[in-house]
């Protein structure tokens, strides 16, 4: 990544290569915008394609069991207005078109993701309706990116003290 802008999270992959999230529009002076794979040797992956991605910079990239990149960022709309966004990417960096996830308020706030069983996944932060209602801790999506309304989390969290989460093997959600 360039000397301007941040590398927020890292991804390796089997074969040594490496995905690079972050708020930057460049990787050793070649346009990539907020996300970009590396090759081994660290130069500029041009296999890896970037479809649909957060356009205001990547915080987090989790890999789900299928392969598919699970990316959480922001997205500024044509309005101006910076919206908390999770998109899903192929493999190879192309926008998977089967799913969407983007948080209805503005004033969302996303602060990780953790891969779950059946192709769905969690997401921690602060989650408003579009009435700017109902704020969620942590919400479960299915495999299209809708917000699967069977998944009661209970308990709560502050999005600002939020430190990670893991998966037990039975399925249950420990969030630190």
């Amino acid at each position: 990544v360039n000397r301007i802008g941040s590398a927020d999270t890292l991804l390796p992959d089997a074969s040594g290569r490496l995905i690079v999230g972050g708020n930057f529009r460049a990787v050793n002076g070649t346009a990539a915008s907020h996300l970009a794979r590396l090759t081994a040797a660290g130069a500029l992956d041009p296999t890896f394609t970037l479809g649909t991605a957060p356009n205001r910079g990547v915080k987090q990239v989790i890999r789900q069991a299928d392969g598919k990149l699970l990316v959480n960022g922001t997205r500024q709309e044509t309005n101006g207005d910076l919206k908390a966004t999770v998109v899903r990417l192929l493999a190879n960096g192309a926008a998977d078109g089967g799913f969407g996830f983007v948080a209805a308020n503005p004033g969302s706030f996303i602060a990780g993701l953790l891969a779950a069983p059946e192709g769905k996944s969690l997401i921690f932060g602060l989650l408003f309706n579009a009435d700017n209602t109902s704020g969620k801790p942590i919400l479960r999506l299915n495999p299209t990116g809708s917000i699967d309304s069977t998944f009661n989390a209970g308990g709560e969290i502050e999005p600002a003290h939020f430190l990670g989460a893991t998966l037990q093997p039975d399925a249950r959600v420990v969030v630190v």
